[in-house]
This record gives structure tokens, C-alpha cells and sequence, in this order.
């Protein structure tokens, strides 16, 4: 079920995905895709865009189908985040690190060992504008 509070998070980068949309996928799924934002509910969505949920669900519904994606909450400062081994291996690596902070407000790629023990990500932020003299 597809609530007004989630969100969506896609597995692949926006473009890519409608650069492979074929020629007659309606306007509705591409403006959807533009729009999607993993810190935005599907309700926030909704009334900035001039959309309603039905339209959302509708697109929702297509991605979840053919794979691209995730429904999850909101990515929040708040929120606990735990990275799986492979997960922590993928944040080494500068471009995926880079992607992960494009837009949050405290970006860093300098984070990589404050991901090493559970915390949520205001915890991060706090540490991350702190010299690194404690790591």
C-alpha cells in the first residue's frame, strides 16, 4: 500500500531513467520522475506540483513494476541510518558519497568514519562540522 506520508527513492539516476522511457510514455510519468525527491512526501509532492496522490500512485505503481525503485519514508536529519557491509564499502568511493549528500545541507566527503557506529543523520551533521581531530 502506497500511503501519502512515503516517499520514493529510485536506484538509478532520474535522467537515465527517462533517457530509457520509450517515445510515448506520457508526460505524467516524465514530469513524476523530474519531481520525485527522497525528502519530499508524496503528499508534499502532490501539493507543490499540482498533482494528486491518485496521479502519484498511478506512476508509483510503474516504477515499482519495473523495478527502478523503492517506497520508503522520508529521509530525514532525525532518522537512524545503519549501513550494511557493502553499503559502507560503496560510501568510499567519492562519487557515490557525493551523491549521497547532494542534497542534504551538511555535505562532506570527508564522512566516511562517521558512518561506523549507528547515529542519526543530525549526529553526522553535528560531528561533520567538528574538526576531525576526535576520528
Amino acid at each position: 500500500m502506497i500511503l501519502p506520508n512515503q516517499t520514493f527513492i529510485f536506484f538509478k539516476s532520474k535522467k537515465r531513467i527517462i533517457d530509457d522511457l520509450p517515445d510515448d510514455a506520457t508526460p505524467l510519468i516524465r514530469y513524476a520522475i523530474t519531481i520525485m525527491d527522497p525528502i519530499k512526501t508524496f503528499s508534499t509532492l502532490c501539493l507543490e506540483n499540482g498533482l494528486t496522490f491518485e496521479d502519484i500512485v498511478l506512476v508509483i505503481k510503474h516504477l515499482l513494476y519495473w523495478g527502478l525503485g523503492k517506497v520508503i519514508y522520508p529521509v530525514m536529519a532525525s532518522s537512524v541510518y545503519v549501513l550494511t557491509q557493502p553499503g559502507f564499502l560503496a560510501l568510499q568511493r567519492t562519487d557515490v558519497l557525493n551523491n549521497l549528500f547532494r542534497k542534504v545541507p551538511f555535505k562532506s566527503v570527508q564522512m566516511v568514519p562517521l558512518f561506523q557506529n549507528v547515529q542519526s543523520l543530525q549526529q553526522v551533521a553535528v560531528k561533520a562540522q567538528r574538526p576531525f581531530q576526535e576520528m
